[in-house]
């Protein structure tokens, strides 16, 4: 029953990302959050982490769609999740890169890359 209901709240968080999270204004629940980054006076501007976000819109999927708890409260409580983790945009930044062999990153995409959509 629990497996199920996991897969069942990573349904509607992929089916509700574009609705959520789109690309293009509106932005949705992150455009709050993203609204605060830019205001920040830093050296290097700052998104929302998409991993961030994902997962904790995956997390209150339910309460998203069923739940008893207020809209602006949820809300408030995602905006202060989405801002935990910012990324820094560095734009024009090209570190030289390794150069690794084949097998090596077949085992890194094998073994231990974690994908984030």
């Amino acid at each position: 029953m629990d497996r199920r209901l996991g897969w069942i709240g990573f349904f509607y968080c992929v089916a509700l990302k574009n609705v959520i999270q789109p690309t293009h204004p509106p932005y949705g629940l992150t455009d709050a959050a993203q609204n605060q980054l830019d205001a920040k006076e830093t050296k290097y501007p700052q998104t929302v982490n998409r991993c961030v976000s994902f997962n904790a819109m995956k997390n209150h999927a339910f309460d998203l769609l069923l739940g008893d708890v207020e809209t602006a409260i949820l809300e408030e409580k995602l905006t202060a999740l989405f801002l935990t983790n910012p990324i820094h945009d560095r734009k024009h930044r090209n570190p030289p890169r390794k150069k690794s062999s084949s097998r090596r990153l077949l085992n890194f995409h094998k073994r231990q890359k974690k994908h984030c959509f």
